[in-house]
């Protein structure tokens, strides 16, 4: 395992490696204050949401864009035709144009594409709300989640002291004589189960 280390960590294989198999203090579930402040910062860096914001703005767009279309517009066209030919009889070097269009000659199609243009707009409004309140409960449940974490390390810190104390009193009856020495083996072994399941706990939480 040692020689894995060092290959994993490229160091030389005489360099001394200490292991601190003490865990860092276990800091408090998020909550209050904490919490909403991890809230509002999920709202703002999930890429997720801010897809869904781009989206909102496009369909936004496009509802003011046909909301335009409704204005009668005015459009101008020129060409410049260059012609060398003598023989051609008033030949236009410069060609122009206007034209006015307005959406009510476009028989009520207009309407239509207002009418899915909103609609389009309202959906996107409803898919980031709906967006928003997954990430919120994801930030919350991973909160939850802590919290029972940490009782869980309670509960099974309360077990560990309790088998402890059993421990210490089959040891001393072992010393005594009164007490077998597979029974005294076996409570050591549960006391060892006890504590694996603590240091596992802890750093389970650790990790979430």
């Amino acid at each position: 395992t040692r020689l894995e280390l060092m290959r994993l960590l490229a160091l030389p294989l005489d360099v001394s490696i200490a292991i601190d198999d003490k865990l860092p203090a276990l800091p408090d579930p998020p909550a209050g204050e904490i919490l909403a402040g991890l809230e509002e910062h999920a709202l703002l860096v999930r890429p997720e949401l801010n897809v869904q914001d781009l989206q909102r703005h496009i369909s936004a767009n496009s509802v003011r864009h046909e909301v335009a279309a409704f204005l009668p517009h005015l459009d101008a066209n020129g060409a410049f035709n260059w012609a060398s030919n003598s023989f051609m009889v008033n030949p236009a070097f410069l060609l122009y144009g206007f034209s006015v269009a307005d959406s009510l000659l476009d028989g009520g199609s207009q309407l239509w594409r207002y009418g899915l243009a909103e609609k389009t707009r309202t959906v996107e409004e409803e898919r980031t709300l709906l967006l928003s309140l997954a990430v919120l409960y994801d930030v919350d449940l991973r909160a939850l989640q802590l919290q029972r974490d940490r009782q869980t390390i309670h509960a099974l810190e309360v077990t560990e002291d309790a088998r402890q104390k059993a421990f210490d009193e089959i040891l001393s009856l072992y010393k005594e004589g009164l007490e077998t020495e597979a029974a005294t083996a076996k409570a050591l072994a549960d006391l060892n189960v006890q504590s694996l399941g603590v240091d596992k706990a802890q750093t389970d939480y650790l990790v979430t």
